[in-house]
């Protein structure tokens, strides 16, 4: 985040999906409504569907996720995101691009600093 610079001696980028795109605020929706129906906190309002949330076992949540995840109708315009669909949220400010897009342009919070980028397989 750019917030950060100066607050670390080195950084490390762990499995920055380098081919998969990640999600903006506005690719959530479908995936982020199913999730929440499936955990029974469908609100009209963010606030109390947070609070929900929160209120919910992890069990309950991993349930929740794993259902969503087969409920993917509404995505199929970004099947490629399925193949990894919770992804950190970029065009936000703390993260305003992606990654190794930041890493590529010298735009990480602090390029002086030591940054290592890795991927690793079946995690």
């Amino acid at each position: 985040a750019p917030t950060s610079k100066g607050l670390f001696a080195k950084s490390y980028m762990m499995s920055e999906p380098f081919a998969l795109p990640l999600r903006t605020p506005e690719t959530w929706g479908p995936l982020a409504a199913a999730y929440t129906k499936f955990a029974g906190c469908t609100s009209t309002n963010a606030s109390a569907e947070i609070d929900c949330l929160m209120g919910v076992s992890a069990t309950d949540l991993v349930t929740a996720q794993t259902a969503a995840l087969k409920d993917v109708t509404d995505e199929y315009p970004r099947l490629l995101e399925l193949f990894m669909p919770w992804t950190p949220t970029m065009e936000t400010p703390l993260i305003p691009e992606r990654p190794v897009d930041a890493f590529h342009k010298g735009a990480f919070p602090d390029p002086s600093r030591p940054i290592m980028a890795t991927t690793v397989a079946n995690e």
